[in-house]
């Protein structure tokens, strides 16, 4: 949204939402640095250090969009200004994350509890976390595992699939599944990845 300073705010979710923001915006922190530690051993002098701190939080805004001045957007609302105080309080060459966003990426990230910090003078203390990596889960399916429920009312379109993926003949095809949000697309290229695995093996 902006570049002013030493400070970059980006906004997830701005114009266009999507289910998985809050893992999107974690996981381009985790790029972000690693992108820095990278430039700093290729590029920069021995007597040079680069250094970066960052920091996330999620809930809603009021966005506006602009059309002149350094901001895309006019954001109202806490989020920003939290992710700004957690990246204040973050060691260099770390990502902190407020206790809300722990609790939504906490499946797809590693992380470790910090010191309590009062995040808003006119609230109480909360632990934020810091950031140590991605697990090796990437999306709610795999985070479900066996906790899943039978899969009933797509077998048609499963059917139709896999017999795409199947056919030989076919060379650079593709596709296309679309449908509401919640409708099931997720769970039904899933099952076609289990049952795709499963004729392989």
């Amino acid at each position: 949204n902006q570049a002013i300073g030493d400070q970059i705010v980006a906004l997830f979710g701005v114009p266009v939402a999507h289910e998985d923001d809050d893992l999107r915006a974690t996981r381009a922190a985790l790029a972000l640095h690693a992108r820095v530690r990278a430039l700093e051993q290729t590029e920069c002098p021995p007597h040079v250090r680069l250094r970066l701190q960052s920091g996330v939080h999620v809930g809603a805004v009021v966005a506006r969009r602009l059309h002149e001045g350094p901001r895309r957007y006019d954001i109202v609302g806490s989020p920003a200004v939290l992710a700004s105080r957690l990246a204040l309080l973050a060691d260099p060459d770390e990502v902190w994350i407020g206790p809300e966003m722990q609790r939504l990426v906490g499946p797809y990230v590693q992380t470790a509890a910090c010191s309590p910090v009062a995040l808003d003078p006119h609230a109480a203390s909360v632990t934020p976390f810091r950031v140590l990596g991605e697990t090796r889960i990437a999306t709610r399916l795999e985070e479900s595992g066996t906790g899943l429920t039978p899969y009933v009312g797509r077998q048609s379109e499963l059917s139709t699939l896999q017999s795409v993926a199947a056919a030989e003949t076919v060379v650079g095809a593709a596709v296309v599944v679309v449908g509401e949000a919640g409708a099931g697309k997720s769970r039904l290229l899933y099952e076609l990845e289990e049952r795709l695995r499963s004729d392989a093996g």
